[in-house]
């Protein structure tokens, strides 16, 4: 697939029936729908049974977060608002937060809806994380490796692990639940890989829930699994506060020659056609039914 570039804005263009996916930095007039797009996406992947039956990693066995929008609870809608009202603050910042996403543009159309983004922030990787990479590696140069943890990662051999401040993290990748298997979430994926080595990074770590398809995801993406990891996780709670958890996860990993793969190869293949046009058109009937309520309100 070919896509035209900008250099100057960061915008990517791909071709696509009926129109074009535009791959572009977000900006501050995009908060409302990245929560929405966010929240919808987080419940439907980890709270609704039927996705989480196919795909694993239900999060309903921490009640906490169980996402309550009538009691305020959970990792409600006013919590991803509250969320993205904070992050999207930090665009500017040189080393701050970085989003990209990625929007349908129909033919004869100057604006698009937004159906997937990715996020993470540019700074250096946090050292109580790069410690724990530090010491896996470690562990995988032992002689005698013996591992009661993690099998499978005790018979891998050590990562090319730089310095912290050379290590980027790919925060979140949210996909529209109509857009999944889509090619966006690829899409994103390698234009966070190719921002993150235009900062001067030269590998690469994402966090995913244990028991779910995320992992899968970016290992096809390149990524390398390499160690079980803490993931924190702020709720609501009843009384107002913020509460604190934190959940099993792993760590996947890009060193250097892997994350110039993903950043420059033909790694893509976006699947347009009927799959971009029904979610269009089931985010054409959720926008009406968005309308109706609010007409219905007044």
């Amino acid at each position: 697939m070919t896509a035209g570039n900008d250099n100057k804005t960061g915008v990517q263009i791909f071709p696509a029936e009926g129109g074009n996916i535009r791959i572009r930095p977000a900006t501050r007039t995009d908060e409302d729908a990245l929560a929405d797009l966010a929240y919808r996406s987080y419940k439907d992947r980890f709270f609704n049974d039927a996705v989480t039956d196919q795909l694993g990693g239900s999060l309903k066995i921490f009640p906490d977060l169980i996402p309550d929008d009538e009691n305020g609870t959970g990792q409600n809608r006013a919590f991803f608002a509250s969320y993205w009202t904070e992050a999207m603050a930090k665009l500017e910042d040189k080393d701050g937060f970085c989003c990209y996403v990625a929007e349908f543009i129909a033919d004869g159309s100057a604006t698009g809806e937004i159906m997937g983004f990715v996020k993470g922030y540019g700074g250096a990787l946090e050292q109580e994380l790069f410690d724990l990479y530090a010491a896996e590696n470690t562990r995988r140069k032992s002689s005698a490796l013996t591992d009661d943890f993690n099998s499978k990662a005790a018979k891998k051999n050590p990562v090319d692990l730089p310095q912290a401040e050379k290590v980027a993290e790919l925060g979140s990748l949210y996909i529209d639940p109509v857009c999944r298997k889509s090619g966006i979430g690829r899409l994103l994926t390698q234009r966070y890989a190719q921002e993150m080595r235009d900062k001067g990074y030269t590998a690469m770590t994402t966090r995913c829930y244990k028991e779910n398809n995320s992992q899968r995801f970016f290992e096809k993406m390149g990524a390398e699994l390499f160690d079980n990891c803490p993931i924190p996780q702020q709720f609501e709670k009843a009384d107002g506060t913020r509460g604190d958890m934190t959940l099993p996860g792993e760590t996947l990993f890009w060193n250097e020659q892997q994350l110039k793969a993903l950043a420059t190869e033909d790694v893509l293949s976006l699947q347009t056609g009927q799959k971009i046009g029904d979610a269009l058109a089931q985010t054409d009937n959720r926008r009406a039914a968005q309308n109706n309520q609010r007409r219905n309100g007044r």
